[in-house]
């Protein structure tokens, strides 16, 4: 099965995707911050890595949304997100979550809230990115493990487990 880990981020947070919908824009329907993402894994697999997430110790936190962008790049535009500010807990996460899966890369804290197939106006598209204003706070208080199962083209996302911070 292809699973995640990742924090679930309110969606009333992410209003302002809405007004990024165009043809070519695909807005997503739920948001959530990846942690790290395992493409397949067997199922002993999961069992294993239940039993080591639940050895994190991270206590609970706050995380701002801030800044837009795309990815990968200015000239190609594959992704727009939002970036995410924390009070330092979430680089704990981070990498606690890094040393259980082996994976301690650079990492930037961000949702993505929509995929870019074409852009009629690309000019347009990143002033847009560039002028909007983002800003709320929410309390994250647990991180989650998603099976990522695709069906028609997309993605629906199926809880696992979900693990409580201290």
């Amino acid at each position: 099965m292809r699973a995640f880990i990742a924090i679930d981020v309110p969606e009333d947070l992410m209003s302002f995707a809405r007004d990024f919908e165009e043809p070519g824009v695909k807005i997503l329907d739920n948001y959530h911050m990846t942690l790290k993402f395992f493409g397949e894994i067997s199922e002993r697999e999961i069992e294993g890595l239940i039993v080591k997430l639940k050895k994190i110790k991270v206590p609970e936190f706050h995380l701002h949304i801030a800044d837009l962008g795309v990815f990968p790049s200015e000239e190609v535009i594959n992704v727009a997100w939002v970036g995410l500010v924390d009070s330092g807990f979430l680089c704990e996460l981070i990498k606690q979550v890094g040393l259980i899966c082996g994976d301690e890369k650079n990492f930037k804290p961000h949702v993505t809230f929509a995929r870019v197939k074409s852009l009629k106006n690309k000019k347009s598209f990143l002033e847009k990115i560039k002028k909007t204003q983002v800003s709320g706070t929410f309390e994250v208080k647990s991180f989650r493990l998603y099976e990522s199962v695709l069906k028609l083209g997309k993605a629906e996302h199926k809880l696992i487990k979900e693990f409580q911070l201290a």
